[in-house]
């Protein structure tokens, strides 16, 4: 087996093994089961409803709930950038600034893993 058939074999049967843990399964994560007998299951019925709205959501193009309080300019951030270096990972950003208090010092935001 070549080197690169055996990283990929490795990383395959990691992702298998994440994917059976018992901590990502509703039924064998011991705190998901407390929840559950504290809620007397109502948690797992409000999990069922969200999911089924964001299939609803995404099937008929609707904005998330609660996105509508958001306006861009007074909540959410508006500034011009160029990228500036891509590859498969990663996609780095350089913002323009738009007064004059900004910091000069760059900052680099990593987002959280699931957002990869």
């Amino acid at each position: 087996m070549s080197a690169q058939h055996q990283r990929e074999l490795q990383f395959l049967t990691r992702q298998m093994f994440v994917l059976v843990s018992p901590a990502n399964l509703f039924w064998t994560n011991p705190v998901v089961l407390a929840k559950t007998r504290e809620a007397g299951g109502l948690n797992l019925a409000r999990g069922m409803q969200n999911y089924l709205q964001d299939i609803k959501d995404d099937l008929f193009g609707a904005a998330p709930e609660g996105t509508e309080a958001f306006q861009p300019g007074r909540d959410v951030a508006v500034t011009e950038g160029k990228v500036v270096y891509r590859n498969r990972l990663i996609e780095l950003i350089q913002y323009s600034p738009r007064t004059a208090q900004v910091r000069p010092e760059p900052i680099l935001i990593v987002p959280a893993w699931i957002m990869k």
